[in-house]
């Protein structure tokens, strides 16, 4: 499963929480992502940086994505307009601090809990696949995900080369350049783990 960091930013930390918390089992629950929740990333924090320990900011979530090494961070915000509550969540990549997927919903109380399974789904649906070419064919080719991470039949995948390492300041590599090869539809998916693809023009 992708690594996820799961922080939070709203008005009153109770319902923060609480709503981080559901989010959270239903993000671990679509069965895409491992999820790493605040106390978690307070843990982490304590290590490696004592000084945002229990900060809120996206910035801190962020932040906690890269020292956990997390391949997405889901950050949100919470706003309260009695009754209901607005959640505006985000997954960032913590290494280059861009937005793969955004998204707000609305709910009640009494809707809380259909509304995060929703968006928890919707997050797992729309969130940014990566997987390995592991053989190729003259009928296609099959990847290293399949419907463990969401993979269905009819979905498109843009197939790339990792062509020229990006480096910082420092030296240190932070990325890779990327060369797309083809745009691939997924034509079966045998294993929880594999999907067979097609090229398509």
């Amino acid at each position: 499963p992708q690594d996820i960091v799961l922080a939070r930013a709203g008005p009153t930390e109770s319902a923060a929480e609480q709503i981080g918390l559901i989010l959270q089992k239903n993000l671990s629950n679509t069965g895409h992502f491992a999820v790493v929740g605040p106390r978690e990333m307070n843990a982490a924090f304590e290590k490696e940086q004592p000084g945002l320990v229990e900060c809120r900011e996206i910035a801190c979530g962020v932040e906690s994505g890269k020292i956990l090494a997390a391949d997405r961070v889901v950050v949100g915000t919470i706003r309260i307009e009695e009754p209901y509550f607005t959640l505006r969540v985000r997954i960032i990549d913590p290494f280059n601090n861009l937005t793969d997927y955004e998204e707000e919903v609305r709910f009640k109380d009494d809707t809380m809990d259909d509304d995060l399974f929703k968006l928890a789904n919707s997050v797992s649906r729309n969130s940014l696949r990566v997987g390995r070419v592991l053989s190729t064919s003259v009928r296609g080719l099959a990847i290293s995900i399949g419907k463990r991470q969401g993979v269905k039949i009819g979905d498109q995948l843009v197939i790339y080369k990792q062509d020229v390492p990006i480096a910082d300041l420092q030296g240190n590599q932070v990325d890779v350049q990327r060369k797309n090869i083809a745009i691939v539809k997924v034509l079966n998916v045998n294993d929880p783990q594999r999907a067979g693809l097609s090229i398509s023009a």
